[in-house]
């Protein structure tokens, strides 16, 4: 998902030089970057405890919140601006 994510924002970045675009395609580059970098922190937690054979609870409660809010977010970002431009 975060590669989509930063598919997308890339794309809104080069495709007009809007102000609007150029915000929102850097937002969601950003997300993107943050959804990776909480990926491989997750990853790297449960290895260690699996490694150590640590009795503890696996679960992500960050990670699930975050890719639905990052998408969320954009979607609607990107469906405002739409909006705003075709009244404009």
């Amino acid at each position: 998902f975060a590669t989509f994510l930063a598919a997308a924002g890339i794309l809104m970045l080069h495709t007009t030089q809007e102000a609007g675009h150029v915000v929102i395609g850097r937002l969601m580059v950003l997300a993107a970057i943050f959804l990776v970098v909480w990926a491989m922190h997750v990853f790297n937690w449960r290895a260690d405890g699996l490694d150590l054979k640590v009795d503890m609870s696996y679960e992500d409660h960050v990670g699930p919140v975050a890719l639905v809010g990052s998408i969320l977010t954009a979607l609607l970002l990107s469906s405002i601006h739409a909006a705003y431009s075709f009244v404009e």
